[in-house]
């Protein structure tokens, strides 16, 4: 995902030099995993300075956190443990990605054949693969907390490049943070953790809304409740957009 990030960079930086754009007035916006890669591309230094806001929508702020909470569906935010579901979506991917990033292709094979209920020589497995297999069956918060301080070197250093967490003070932009209360696909205590990190109350404008399912408006919602976060939603996207306009 480091790619997709230098594909952000590059692309703010041709987007600026088109003579009919206002550079000081430009900034980027995403959703889910996204938003929080767009994050870290407006954290770069090659941009951070012209980066005039970012708003970011249902994104993680650290994803250790947010693999960590995958694995054993809790939340840990500021002490606490909130149980957490998430969608199976979100739980494929987690194992998908897990199985990537191993280098020896026997335990990928092993490992996809015992999760996919096929006979498997888990016996078989090298010390990377049954790290990997612990990181999808743990389920107890402490385990994983020592699982993860064990990963590689090298696997934490790819986490924290996509971590928005690790470079939170070179970002110059201002924050809109929004998020769905109940999302199943990234915890909400990630915006609660980047708004956190954000010292400045004026560098950063934060909601929670119900009427979102992760990133996509609820159509089961009663009429009250729609209009109601309909308006806050709005009242959202006023400041959002005026940073957005010369002379706003």
């Amino acid at each position: 995902m480091q790619d997709d990030v230098d594909v952000l960079v590059n692309a703010f930086q041709w987007l600026a030099e088109q003579p009919e754009i206002a550079p000081e007035y430009m900034g980027f916006g995403g959703f889910c995993v996204g938003s929080s890669l767009a994050l870290v591309a407006a954290e770069d230094p090659r941009i951070n300075e012209e980066v005039a806001l970012v708003n970011v929508f249902g994104g993680y702020y650290d994803l250790q956190s947010f693999l960590r909470a995958t694995a054993v569906h809790s939340a840990h935010y500021q002490g606490k443990e909130y149980p957490w579901q998430p969608s199976e979506q979100t739980v494929a991917l987690f194992a998908q990605n897990v199985l990537g990033y191993l280098e020896n292709a026997d335990d990928q094979t092993i490992l996809m054949q015992h999760f996919a209920g096929q006979p498997a020589e888990l016996n078989r497995l090298t010390e990377e693969g049954k790290m990997a297999y612990d990181l999808l069956t743990m389920t107890q918060p402490h385990e994983m907390d020592a699982l993860l301080a064990q990963l590689p070197q090298s696997y934490q250093n790819k986490i924290a490049t996509i971590s928005p967490g690790s470079n939170i003070e070179q970002l110059k932009a201002k924050v809109f943070i929004m998020h769905d209360s109940s999302d199943p696909y990234v915890p909400v205590v990630e915006s609660y953790r980047l708004a956190d990190a954000i010292a400045d109350p004026d560098q950063k404008v934060q909601a929670e809304f119900v009427l979102f399912k992760h990133v996509r408006p609820d159509t089961a919602l009663d009429r009250l409740t729609a209009v109601r976060e309909g308006i806050r939603l709005i009242l959202y996207l006023g400041p959002l957009l005026q940073e957005l306009e010369p002379g706003g």
